[in-house]
């Protein structure tokens, strides 16, 4: 198993997760003027703390770090009653901007929180329930109450997980962009404790992201299919969720996202994805099965700038050529048959492959024969249309009952209709397997 990175920065780090949707930034938030004297006048708060907020807000960064060295507990008491006592959104957000540019500092910090003799958890939790919070607050309530269950050194409180994931799931199921971004952004920070990879792989997460990729992929929503990835990245540490991958189609997603853009930083965590995923369940044949062959040897010609990219794709692409060297070449033909995805791959014309293998088509009644034969009917790409005669001539031409065998699935009337489509090599190909069909001696039909 792959190890999880200690410091998740820079290059799949945090700092590739920042919201990218249009709205409230923290700095816009705190170019307003938050209303703390009349918080004062109220009783919110006390004189003593309006005194610290206001030494504290003055907007510059290295005198809060020197407030937070000498009185970091006063100032996290003083932060963790506002977030509880103030209702008005538009005064909370600016709250949580100061928290959030406290802990963008050193995440550390949030510990203070857990050093409070209080519930810290359920201060930011119960925002996310909140009717009045807007997109900015629940953005950052999220984010430090997953930064307070990763930094806890003990599990978290089971129901603020729930919580938690439950609103994360409620969020991807939008669809939207700006709700998904604020989901997966705490999601990045939770998932790095295999605890909670679990709690939320029991949620359906990899349908759930699975969905998410291909939805936001067809809307080029390049930011949330980056953070996207970026989780199951993470799952993809935990060894029962990563052989699990394979009964999705999120292998198959992440191979075409990677085909498809040219983002590096999406390609980088997309590659390092598929490494942990490699010979764990039967993760390989949905790799090969979605041509990531194919894919990585684009990519290898490629000039590359970090050198984690060209090791995954030298690792990748060593392991799955051993593993297609000990899949026979009948279980691959096998697979792109019932796939319905036929293309001219090299064992559709190897002599040796029908001479060796034309009984196995006997096998579960003909099954293999019979998808070729529905292919026929019911396929609309050219291609498919001509591989499907080539290999039912084959079949005919090598299997000492094959005339027989091909008329008796009433193949003949679909072959014959082939030979007026309108793509010539389907016409070439279906006019080649009827003269199978219909001469005993077809090596004539050679000279």
């Amino acid at each position: 198993m792959a190890t999880l990175p200690s410091a998740l920065s820079g290059q799949y780090g945090i700092a590739e997760t920042e919201l990218t949707a249009a709205g409230p930034t923290n700095e816009s938030v705190l170019a307003s003027n938050p209303p703390w004297d009349s918080l004062c006048r109220a009783t919110l708060i006390t004189e003593e703390q309006l005194a610290l907020i206001k030494h504290y807000d003055v907007k510059n960064q290295m005198q809060q770090d020197q407030l937070l060295e000498q009185q970091a507990m006063r100032y996290i008491e003083l932060f963790y009653n506002l977030v509880m006592e103030i209702n008005k959104d538009e005064t909370l957000q600016y709250v949580l901007a100061l928290i959030d540019n406290m802990i963008t500092v050193d995440e550390d910090r949030v510990q203070l929180f857990l050093d409070l003799p209080k519930d810290a958890y359920n201060a930011f939790a119960r925002i996310l329930d909140r009717a009045t919070a807007g997109p900015f607050s629940t953005a950052k309530a999220s984010k430090i109450l997953a930064l307070l269950l990763i930094k806890t050194r003990e599990p978290g409180p089971d129901e603020v997980v729930q919580q938690l994931l439950s609103w994360c799931t409620e969020q991807l199921r939008t669809g939207t962009p700006t709700s998904m971004t604020t989901a997966l952004a705490a999601l990045q920070i939770l998932l790095r404790k295999n605890t909670y990879r679990l709690a939320f792989y029991r949620l359906d997460a990899l349908s759930l992201l699975d969905a998410s990729t291909r939805s936001q992929a067809a809307q080029n929503a390049l930011q949330v299919t980056y953070q996207t990835i970026y989780c199951l990245w993470l799952l993809s540490y935990n060894g029962e969720i990563a052989e699990n991958f394979h009964r999705t189609l999120v292998i198959k997603n992440v191979v075409e996202t990677i085909r498809q853009v040219t983002k590096v930083k999406v390609i980088r965590v997309g590659l390092a994805c598929l490494k942990n995923l490699v010979n764990k369940g039967k993760n390989n044949e949905q790799m090969i099965d979605s041509e990531l062959m194919r894919v990585l040897d684009n990519l290898s010609q490629r000039k590359w700038g970090d050198d984690d990219i060209s090791n995954n794709i030298e690792y990748l692409t060593e392991k799955l050529q051993t593993n297609i060297a000990e899949l026979s070449s009948f279980d691959m033909y096998k697979k792109e048959v019932l796939s319905g995805q036929l293309d001219w791959t090299p064992v559709h014309k190897s002599a040796k492959f029908w001479r060796e293998n034309v009984m196995k088509f006997e096998q579960n009644q003909f099954e293999l024969l019979g998808v070729l034969v529905n292919l026929l009917r019911t396929s609309e790409n050219a291609v498919v249309l001509a591989v499907a005669c080539y290999d039912i001539g084959e079949f005919i031409r090598v299997h000492p009952r094959g005339r027989a065998i091909v008329q008796s699935l009433g193949a003949k009337v679909s072959i014959m209709k082939l030979m007026a489509h309108q793509n010539e090599e389907v016409k070439k190909q279906a006019l080649l397997c009827v003269q199978k069909l219909m001469v005993v001696n077809w090596e004539y039909l050679a000279k």
